[in-house]
């Protein structure tokens, strides 16, 4: 009788096993259905209270013509379309990327001969693609391409090449990525992140462009750089830097497009027509076959050539022609309340972001906000995607990434003419200042290079030689390096 009962425990324990398995399947496609709804929900621009009253009787939205839900496209067409909104997009990626940083380990630099071969390559340019597109949407991603042998599918394999030949760097955009798998162990240091991604060309506005490439491609995440800017409680999705400044950009568009149009229409000459005494080219009246008389036609046609200037003259009868004045208010005032929204939404200076000139102080002061933008930008998000990055190239035996290795962004070198006339100015004050006191003092007193250098002339070289006449000696012994 002992038989059938440890049978019956046997066939319990396989079902329970069975039972748990099954949970663990329903449980896997219930966070793969909650995830795709959330993903789905975000992708559509999910909407919020904002712009309503509170009485909810207002849509302040969409009676100012702002837009209640924003989608990929919007964002798309006001970078293509707007030219604000292309330099909020496009400005901090080419200011970011525009020099190469270094790699150190502590005092030394490594990998420097790499970085430059991968400029050569067009990696750097297309982390600015990548980084634009991220800017766009509220993520993007850049596909490495390693020549390993493998699918992109795959996990990243090791490559023989030893070199940067053969490799690829493709962008893609927001509204060309699918996330097909995500890691869905709490164990693992990637849950909740994506492990396959579907990446497509996408043409957002069905134009006709030369690159038409449709072949969806399923990439390993191991291949993949991922960029999402902004991202708070997602791992996965930032937000777009054009959602904020939405409302003032749509602002600015509206303003300028109306000043326009109300100077091209008061532009043209306005004139009335005042009718005298014995008129009758403004009564009312029609031929036998019902058409306006043949006078009012000729004045009509009269009038429109006059308005479209193909007629100098205006051919009246009995009538007087009247010159309206027209008064057209200056745009300047709203437009620049648009565009300090847009500054306060981004950050970015409203000298960098319109390029308008202002004083030597609000110059200075502007790009001194400016070069800390980027440099926080580039401490927080650029250095994060760029090792990422170097991390592919370093599993596939492209490169050898050092452990505790730090990115060191150089200063922003991009200067105009004046700016750079202005700094050089200033460096040979400096240089006349500090010249003219170790003369007066005696250059054997002082250290002269170290002089130098406590006014940010660190560049100074001392020559040594016997000097009997001090300021003669400091004209002949200093010299630019």
């Amino acid at each position: 009788m002992w038989f059938p009962v440890g049978l019956s425990l046997f066939t319990s324990q396989a079902a329970q096993a069975k039972a748990e398995a099954k949970a663990e399947e329903i449980g896997q496609s219930y966070f793969n259905a909650i995830t795709e709804v959330l993903r789905s929900t975000r992708r559509s621009g999910g909407s919020t209270n904002h712009g309503v009253s509170p009485d909810g009787k207002r849509d302040y939205n969409a009676l100012f013509g702002y837009g209640v839900d924003l989608f990929y496209d919007d964002f798309y067409g006001a970078y293509r379309r707007s030219s604000i909104g292309s330099a909020v997009v496009t400005k901090l990626p080419k200011a970011c990327w525009r020099d190469l940083p270094k790699l150190m380990i502590g005092e030394d630099e490594v990998l420097g001969t790499e970085i430059a071969e991968l400029k050569n390559v067009g990696f750097f340019a297309a982390m600015e693609r990548a980084d634009t597109l991220n800017r766009i949407g509220s993520f993007s991603v850049l596909v490495i391409g390693i020549p390993d042998g493998l699918e992109l599918h795959q996990p990243l394999g090791a490559t023989r090449a030893g070199n940067f030949d053969g490799m690829f760097f493709k962008p893609y955009s927001y509204d060309g990525i699918e996330i097909l798998e995500q890691d869905s162990d709490p164990a693992s240091a990637r849950y909740g992140l994506p492990t396959i991604y579907q990446v497509q060309a996408t043409l957002v506005n069905h134009g006709e462009y030369k690159d038409r490439e449709t072949q969806a491609h399923r990439v390993h995440w191991s291949r993949v750089v991922h960029l999402a800017e902004g991202a708070l409680e997602s791992s996965i999705e930032g937000i777009s830097a054009l959602e904020q400044p939405w409302n003032a950009i749509v602002d600015a568009a509206k303003v300028s497009g109306s000043a326009a149009e109300s100077y091209w229409g008061n532009a043209a000459r306005l004139i009335s027509l005042e009718s005298v005494d014995g008129s009758t080219i403004g009564k009312s009246t029609t031929t036998k076959s019902g058409v306006v008389s043949e006078k009012q036609e000729k004045l009509k046609r009269n009038m429109k050539d006059f308005a479209n200037g193909f007629e100098r003259f205006l051919r009246l009868d009995k009538m007087k022609a009247n010159l309206l004045q027209s008064n057209t208010p200056s745009p300047r005032h709203h437009f620049d309340v648009a565009v300090e929204s847009v500054v306060a939404a981004t950050g970015i200076p409203a000298r960098i972001l319109t390029s308008k000139s202002g004083g030597n102080v609000t110059g200075s002061e502007d790009k001194g906000t400016w070069n800390g933008l980027v440099s926080d930008r580039q401490d927080a998000w650029c250095s994060l995607w760029f090792i990422s990055a170097l991390k592919i190239m370093h599993n596939a035996g492209l490169i050898t990434l050092p452990r505790g290795v730090i990115t060191k962004w150089e200063p922003q070198s991009a200067l105009s003419e004046t700016e750079a006339a202005e700094v050089t100015e200033k460096k040979a004050q400096a240089f006349n200042h500090v010249a003219t006191g170790l003369s007066q003092i005696g250059a054997s007193d002082v250290d002269p290079e170290s002089a130098f250098a406590a006014v940010g002339l660190d560049d100074i070289e001392i020559n040594a030689g016997p000097a009997n006449d001090p300021e003669q000696a400091i004209e002949e012994e200093l010299e630019v390096a």
